[in-house]
C-alpha cells in the first residue's frame, strides 16, 4: 500500500472517531451512560393491597389483596392471577424510561389525554395511592409503553411490559377494560401432596355410580393409595394416582361464571377431595346452560370457589376417569423363542 494510500485511510479513521466523540457529547448528560434511566417508582411490591384500574368511560376494575390472597370484588369476588399482579407489580417497580415530550398539548398524541390513559393507583393500608400514573392509549413498541405521572406532562417511553397482565396484546384505545382480564383460571390451586382421599362419581337418571374410591396410607417413608371399593381386583398403582392429582393443577377454565346458575343440586359428575387435617372439596360438573347434548364445556362448581368455572369438554374428559385408569402396568412378556 502507498503511503499516500496509508494517510488518506488515516484522516478517513480520524473523522470517524472524531464524528463518534462529538454525537456522544451532544448527548443529554443525564442519558450519556443509558438511553433508559430508572423512573424512580418509590413503594415496596410487598406492602401493595389494593390496584385501581380506571379509563374514562369505562367500570373500573379493582384489585384487593384479603388475607395474602388477590381478590377481584366486581367480579363475584373471584380469586386475581397471583403471577399477573406480581408481574405488573414488579415491571411498574423496576421500570425505566426516557423523556419523549414535556407539552401538554402533544399528550393526545400518546393516548395521554384525560379520555384516553389508563389511570393506575396503587394503595397500601391507606385510601390515599401510595403511586398513581397514567398508561398511554396508544401503542408502543412490545415491552414499552406511553407513561406519565400525576400532576406532570412530562411523558415518558417506558421500558415495561405492563399490558401483558392485563392480556392486552395491542393497543389500550382499542380494547376495553376487563376484569375478566385478571382472573385465575385455575380452578384447584392446592399441593397434590396434600390430597389424602378421592372419590368421583357419575350420576346418570338420579342414581350415583362411584367410579373411583381412593384414600391415602403412609407407608414407612411413601405414601400409597388404596380403593375403598371391594370390587377392585388389582393394587393401585399410586404413581398414577399421584399423576393425577397433579393434572389437576394444570386445568385451565376458559373463564370464570356468575355463582348463581342453576342445575348444580342435579350435577352430572362430582369429585371429592380429602386434604390433610379433614378439609374437604366438592366439585360438581354439568353441561353448559344452552348447550345441551354436544355441549362443548361444561359448568364447575367447586365449594371453596365464589364463582363456576367454564371447564372444555376436553378438559373435563381427563378427569371422568375410572378405577382402571390406576391399574398397574402389566409386565412384559418374554419373547417366545422361535421353533425353526
Amino acid at each position: 500500500m502507498k503511503s499516500k494510500q496509508i494517510v488518506l485511510l488515516g484522516i478517513i479513521f480520524a473523522v470517524l472517531v472524531l464524528g463518534v466523540c462529538v454525537k456522544e457529547l451532544q448527548k443529554p448528560k443525564e442519558l450519556s451512560v443509558e438511553e433508559y434511566a430508572p423512573l424512580q417508582f418509590s413503594f415496596d411490591t410487598g406492602v401493595i393491597e389494593k390496584i385501581l384500574l380506571s379509563k374514562a368511560a369505562e367500570k373500573s376494575i379493582e384489585l384487593v389483596k384479603e388475607n395474602g390472597q388477590w381478590r377481584i370484588p366486581g367480579l363475584w369476588n373471584a380469586r386475581a392471577d397471583e403471577n399477573a399482579i406480581q408481574k405488573f407489580l414488579a415491571e411498574t417497580r423496576q421500570a425505566k424510561g426516557e423523556v419523549r415530550s414535556s407539552d401538554s398539548s402533544l399528550l393526545k398524541d400518546f393516548g395521554l389525554g384525560d379520555d384516553q390513559a389508563l389511570s393506575v393507583s396503587l394503595f397500601e393500608k391507606s385510601e390515599k395511592p401510595a403511586v398513581r400514573f397514567f398508561i398511554g392509549g396508544e401503542r408502543a413498541e412490545d415491552g414499552f409503553v406511553f407513561l406519565k405521572f400525576e400532576n406532570s406532562d412530562m411523558v415518558y417511553l417506558a421500558q415495561a411490559d405492563l399490558l401483558t397482565p392485563m392480556k392486552v396484546y395491542g393497543s389500550l384505545n382499542e380494547k376495553k377494560l376487563s376484569a375478566e382480564s385478571w382472573a385465575a383460571l385455575n380452578p384447584f390451586p392446592f399441593e397434590p401432596s396434600q390430597v389424602t382421599g378421592l372419590e368421583l362419581k357419575r350420576v346418570e337418571k338420579g342414581k350415583e355410580n362411584v367410579t373411583v374410591a381412593l384414600e391415602a396410607v403412609k407407608e414407612g417413608d411413601k405414601k400409597n393409595w388404596h380403593s375403598s371399593k371391594k370390587d377392585v381386583p388389582f393394587k393401585m398403582a399410586s404413581e398414577k394416582v399421584e399423576a393425577f392429582l397433579f393434572s389437576l393443577t394444570n386445568v385451565q377454565a376458559a373463564k370464570v361464571l356468575d355463582p348463581k346458575a342453576s342445575g348444580f343440586d342435579a350435577p352430572v359428575w362430582q369429585m371429592q377431595l380429602t386434604l390433610e387435617g379433614g378439609r374437604e372439596i366438592l366439585v360438581k360438573a354439568k353441561p353448559e346452560e344452552n348447550e345441551g347434548e354436544g355441549a362443548s364445556h361444561v359448568m364447575m362448581q367447586i365449594s371453596t370457589e365464589p364463582v363456576l368455572f367454564q371447564i372444555s369438554k376436553h378438559y373435563f374428559e381427563t378427569l371422568d376417569i375410572e378405577d382402571k385408569q390406576f391399574a398397574p402396568e402389566e409386565p412384559a412378556k418374554p419373547e417366545q423363542p422361535k421353533v425353526s
